[in-house]
């Protein structure tokens, strides 16, 4: 896909169309191949809630590379209310991300929520909610009906970034 994208900046500028164009590429789904004994993105680990994110603006100067700023999918909006300097409708979530794209080291956010419904077909129906900062995941399922707990992990994804262990938060670690 990273090719894909830049096949299509360079036909923006061959075309001379690129001084006009914000050009955002983001997914929200993928395959993660096995990992976690899963094919598909129905979890909230890393490798389901970690998605491509690349934007290009005509007047922006290029920073290049990857950052570790946290950011969700609803900033966005936000920000592209920014980059284009239209208005933006109140309420509004989401915090717009402008700073990373200026330094790659800056970020509007502490941490990042995900969630993630799964059950059904004769299966208790479970929510997955997670919080991600830039060092941990700490994630609870719940059973929707009864609003109960039904497992928790806290994982350092500094030393885990695979999600294999769980430090407990129940235990001093």
């Amino acid at each position: 896909m990273d090719r894909n994208v830049g096949v299509l900046l360079k036909a923006l500028q061959e075309s001379r169309a690129a001084e006009n164009p914000i050009v955002v590429f983001w997914a929200d789904h993928g395959w993660k191949l096995g990992d976690h004994s899963g094919w598909c993105k129905h979890t909230n680990f890393e490798c389901d809630t970690r998605v491509p994110l690349i934007i290009r603006h005509p007047g922006k100067a290029s920073t290049k590379g990857r950052t570790n700023a946290l950011v969700e999918l609803i900033d966005r909006s936000p920000t592209l209310g920014d980059l284009s300097g239209l208005p933006k409708p109140a309420p509004l979530q989401g915090k717009a991300f402008l700073p990373i794209l200026e330094n790659p080291k800056s970020g509007p956010r502490d941490f990042a929520y995900s969630s993630y419904p799964h059950g059904g077909k004769g299966r208790k129906p479970v929510i997955g909610l997670s919080i991600r900062t830039a060092h941990y995941r700490y994630a609870e399922w719940w059973e929707t009906r009864t609003d109960n707990v039904i497992t928790h992990a806290l994982t350092n994804l500094k030393e885990d970034p695979g999600e294999t262990t769980s430090a407990s938060p129940d235990k001093e670690n």
